[in-house]
């Protein structure tokens, strides 16, 4: 066998199995690479970054209530805790956000390998903001994992379940240019005029450069 691997060898043929025996000769194949920060996906040890936001300050929606679960989730898992990033405004603030705007500079950067929220919605704003966020980490190959939901990208029904996101997505935004289309043609309908009216001056003009201000005067002097 080993000297048929030679001819082979010879030849320019590789064996396609795995090998570790290289003493007669045997070509080792390359092991495939893997991802997640040079760790399969869901093995302990994995980078993790922790997620979570209030709406208000009020006591009884403490931040600390997310981060206790989330804390104990990732330690019965062996995951390592890299980063505790923490929101107090409304989803749709994204301003307001510190903390999720920062988060998603370093997924790109690959600080971590997976983040892990309590629910969806402490997250995303919208199905349309879930799949897009997530579509984006796919490149990093940055994971998430929903604790309440148990929406994990990790596994094949994480992945299959972003199948359904990018149809429902879609299906938002075509709603969404519906709505519009309609509310416009309704207000043709009606007679309405759309925009800003005729003739209507702004309440706080800006002023004018020093040039423009300049050629107003010699204008005006010269009686242009």
């Amino acid at each position: 066998m080993a000297e048929g691997v030679r001819n082979d060898l010879r030849r320019g043929l590789r064996p396609w199995r795995y090998t570790e025996n290289t003493a007669e000769g045997l070509a080792v194949a390359p092991k495939p690479r893997q991802c997640g920060g040079g760790r399969p996906p869901g093995t302990k040890d994995m980078r993790t970054a922790l997620y979570a936001r209030v709406s208000t300050r009020d006591k009884d929606q403490n931040p600390e209530t997310q981060l206790v679960a989330l804390r104990g989730h990732a330690q019965a898992q062996g995951w390592h805790i890299v980063k505790e990033y923490v929101d107090t405004a409304s989803a749709v603030d994204m301003r307001g956000r510190i903390a999720w705007r920062e988060l998603l500079k370093d997924a790109q950067a690959h600080h971590f390998d997976c983040v892990l929220v309590l629910r969806l919605d402490r997250a995303f704003r919208s199905v349309a903001d879930l799949h897009r966020t997530l579509e984006a980490w796919q490149v990093p190959g940055v994971d998430f994992v929903s604790l309440r939901e148990g929406f994990d990208t990790k596994s094949a029904a994480g992945r299959l379940v972003m199948n359904f996101l990018a149809s429902f997505a879609e299906f938002e935004l075509s709603l969404i240019k519906e709505r519009i289309a309609d509310g416009l043609a309704r207000a043709r309908s009606e007679g309405k005029r759309l925009g800003r009216p005729p003739g209507r001056k702004d309440k706080h003009p800006r002023k004018k450069s020093g040039y423009r201000l300049r050629y107003a005067l010699q204008a005006k002097a010269e009686g242009r």
